[in-house]
């Protein structure tokens, strides 16, 4: 029997659909970092002002407790969350995706720590991911020791998650697991929804 000499590549696998690629919701932990940072600056008065600038809507579902496991739906999410950076500005957004995963990981989690190197937590942020987002997904395109490209399809959040909350929150995730200096580069969609990242560490 002849046997190439060579494997061909595998085919990429195909790429999503809006339907899969659009999240519908968030773990109530997300926009918990908004509320733990407003409670630090003004206390409960800043964080009911902070309310008063949104829908009734968005105000009900914010008026209950953010428990760990809560879904929040991603409209009321990103309303609470463009709000909250009228006040503040768009400087915040990185330092409240290191503030959530400082929560996730050292607070909510914090065993993972002792189980996952870098490498192991890129590995399995397609997991981590489906935890936090209900819809869109993470792919780990190809991940080497210190360097790795995953592609994110997650339609529907605000505009500044994609360049900055997310990095923020993955970079952050990565110093935690003992990465070092981490580096990030982002290609936004030529067309269709996939969100390209690189990222470099140690």
């Amino acid at each position: 029997m002849n046997v190439p000499s060579e494997m061909p590549d595998a085919p990429e696998p195909a790429e999503p659909g809006l339907e899969q690629a659009t999240v519908t919701h968030v773990r109530a932990s997300m926009p918990r970092s908004i509320q733990a940072m407003v409670l630090a600056e003004g206390g409960q008065a800043a964080w009911e002002a902070l309310l008063a600038e949104v829908s009734p809507a968005c105000r009900a579902t914010f008026a209950e407790p953010l428990s760990t496991f809560r879904w929040i739906e991603v409209p009321m999410h990103n309303e609470l969350t463009l709000a909250h950076l009228r006040r503040v500005g768009p400087e915040t957004i990185a330092q409240r995706g290191q503030a959530t995963a400082d929560m996730h990981l050292r607070q909510s989690h914090p065993w993972l720590l002792k189980l996952l190197s870098p490498e192991t937590l890129v590995r399995q942020s397609p997991t981590l991911f489906r935890f936090n987002y209900k819809g869109g997904l993470i792919r780990v395109d190809d991940l080497n020791r210190q360097d790795g490209h995953f592609s994110v399809w997650a339609e529907g959040l605000y505009p500044e998650w994609y360049s900055i909350a997310l990095p923020a929150y993955v970079a952050r995730a990565l110093e935690l697991a003992g990465a070092g200096t981490v580096t990030f580069t982002h290609a936004p969609p030529e067309a269709g929804f996939r969100h390209r990242y690189h990222l470099r560490w140690g």
